[in-house]
């Protein structure tokens, strides 16, 4: 064998070699690189709060798992838009990788502000992000008719922060902050969890019927009825929301048709305004038989029995009673008298007499 054939199978044995090597370091390099991302994917770190908005005031609790045990965890606040900025706090992960913190609130001046809180670990690196709110609790009045509504702190030490839309004013005096809206939709924002009391006036000629609305039905709040006082309150970003309505007595201003026997029986149509939420709809001093509300503006009634005459129609709202006038005028009549008809009927003396007189002239025809 020649010498540069030796040569050659040497090259090739150093060849193979150096191939075997750099495979098996690849090979171990890889392995590493996929063990090192399983870890990192087992090892996903989380954070929370306990809320997802704060009332000015509220403690944030702040929990989290996946930690490395032992590990410091940096806890980091960012404000959105940014008004001030908060000292980082710390949490210590226990045994299990969990963490606990309860040393953050949020303040007055963070009403709107939504918090960005990160939590970093200073060993393992983990990172894990999430987010919370500062929103402030609102009352909303919504003033139908004229009149207006005013409410008061009823306890604790909340103050309002402002009072938009509608006709709206509001002050903090001491002790007793309140506002009041006169007219329109007024959205009244409080820095912190509210209790208050609210109170309806009456503009001139008109009065308050009642209160309506949906309350707070996020805090299993009912709304207002009735026409007494309405307490309204609010946590967190929640609202309450109700209308007081204020009305001016029912008018009548005609009838049709304007008579009907005495029996009673008679359908009536009667015109006018306010007749929403009718209690009563009464001939002279007898309820009717029966009424329906078609509208605002229309009610139709039956005539109850009566003597022969001429009485008013009335009709009652939680506002009051209709004046009396010639418009709401019905007469009742008697019975009309044909031939071959019995009749049934009280009559006058001087209805008697024409009676008398058509049975007269109804005998000498036959004649």
């Amino acid at each position: 064998m020649s010498s540069s054939h030796t040569h050659g199978a040497r090259l090739n044995r150093w060849s193979r070699g150096i191939y075997f090597r750099r495979s098996a370091a690849l090979a171990a390099a890889l392995l590493l690189a996929l063990t090192l991302a399983g870890t990192a994917a087992a090892q996903s770190a989380t954070v929370m709060t306990d809320q997802a908005d704060y009332a000015p005031g509220t403690i944030v609790t702040i929990t989290g798992s996946g930690w490395q045990p032992g590990e410091t965890v940096t806890l980091s606040f960012v404000e959105s838009p940014l008004i001030d900025t908060h000292p980082d706090l710390t949490a210590i992960a226990d045994a299990n990788g969990n963490i606990f913190n309860n040393q953050f609130s949020p303040d007055s001046h963070d009403i709107s502000i939504t918090f960005t809180l990160t939590a970093t670990g200073n060993l393992s690196g983990l990172q894990a992000q999430t987010s919370f709110t500062d929103a402030s609790p609102t009352l909303t009045i919504t003033i139908s008719g004229t009149g207006s509504v005013t409410a008061v702190r009823s306890s604790g030490t909340e103050t309002i922060v402002s009072c938009n839309g509608g006709t709206c004013t509001f002050s903090n005096t001491p002790g007793t902050p309140q506002a009041t809206c006169t007219s329109g939709t007024c959205i009244v924002q409080w820095n912190a969890n509210y209790d208050a009391t609210l109170t309806a006036t009456a503009g001139g000629g008109f009065t308050f019927v009642g209160w309506s609305g949906i309350g707070n039905p996020n805090g299993g709040i009912v709304g207002c009825t009735g026409t007494s006082t309405c307490s309204a309150s609010a946590n967190g970003s929640q609202d309450f929301a109700v209308t007081a309505t204020f009305e001016t007595a029912p008018t009548v201003t005609a009838v049709s048709p304007h008579q009907g026997p005495t029996t009673g029986g008679t359908s009536v149509t009667i015109t006018g305004t306010n007749f929403i939420g009718a209690t009563t709809v009464k001939f002279g001093s007898t309820n009717a038989t029966s009424f329906t509300v078609n509208s605002a503006t229309q009610i139709t009634a039956t005539s109850s029995a009566s003597a022969v005459g001429t009485v008013h129609i009335t009709v009652t709202t939680p506002a009051g009673t209709t004046a009396t006038s010639t418009n709401d005028q019905f007469t009742y009549t008697s019975p009309v008298v044909r031939r071959g008809q019995t009749i049934v009927a009280f009559l006058s003396p001087k209805d008697w007499y024409t009676v008398m007189a058509l049975q007269k002239w109804t005998k000498d025809e036959a004649l």
